[in-house]
């Protein structure tokens, strides 16, 4: 069975992790979770919301429970500092073929070619992992010149998840998608308005023993075993619902 871990994300400046690709961990967090520098983890956040990144050990900066993202990766997982990601280990197969695809509004303004000029130089001799509907950002040029180009993972194989190597065939030459290749459909909390006080309860008794047991083991209290929503028709019950499959998975 694969052991799934909860960390708190870095409240404090600087918040981003040095490379986006990355997820960087204390020593002692690696320890507990019996993982190595170097080993590729599933990160798991808002929304269904899910990642391949490489654990790094940082000696200082990040506390025991603790993670630190890029921003990139704060996007890609919809959450924020502060809040919580869920990690478990992984192993992650070489990619074969690989399509990416640009979004169209990031290429406004840019002349050149984005492929060679942003995601080629992205990519190369980076083993960087990737999951499909990754949406990752590539910089181009430089001062004035510099500009960042989105694209969004849209197919991987032979699995969802890869690495990317020297031998894996990238193909980006499909026609740009518009944004809304970038939004979400899935209900959430932030969907829901007007029921503050109720999500609030709801996170305190299904989300929280799902996230986070140790709390209930701290306090020596079993944690719920479910809740019975009720109300007239067209009230929001199913919505509700929805939404919080949608925020615990």
């Amino acid at each position: 069975t694969t052991e799934i871990y909860t960390l708190s994300l870095h409240d404090a400046l600087p918040i981003c992790a040095s490379d986006v690709s990355s997820i960087e961990l204390s020593k002692g967090t690696l320890a507990k979770l019996g993982l190595a520098d170097g080993d590729t983890v599933l990160l798991c956040g808002r929304k269904r919301r899910s990642t391949v990144c490489v654990a790094l050990e940082q000696e200082s900066g990040v506390a025991d429970g603790e993670a630190r993202l890029s921003q990139m990766g704060l996007d890609q997982l919809a959450v924020g500092e502060g809040e919580s990601l869920i990690l478990s280990p992984v192993d992650v197969v070489d990619g074969e073929k690989v399509m990416i695809t640009p979004i169209a509004s990031s290429l406004e303004g840019f002349e050149g070619d984005a492929f060679d000029e942003g995601l080629a130089p992205f990519l190369k001799d980076a083993m960087r992992p990737l999951s499909l509907n990754d949406v990752i950002t590539t910089p181009c040029g430089e001062g004035s010149d510099a500009h960042e180009i989105k694209w969004k993972v849209v197919g991987v194989e032979p699995e969802d998840r890869c690495i990317v190597t020297s031998d894996t065939e990238i193909f980006a030459d499909a026609e740009p998608l518009t944004d809304d290749a970038l939004q979400d459909d899935a209900v959430g909390y932030d969907d829901i308005g007007g029921l503050d006080k109720l999500l609030s309860s709801l996170k305190e008794l299904i989300e929280l023993p799902l996230k986070q047991p140790e709390v209930f083991t701290a306090l020596g209290v079993r944690p719920p075993r479910g809740v019975l929503l009720h109300g007239p028709a067209g009230c929001g019950k199913t919505m509700i619902a929805q939404a919080v499959e949608t925020e615990t998975g």
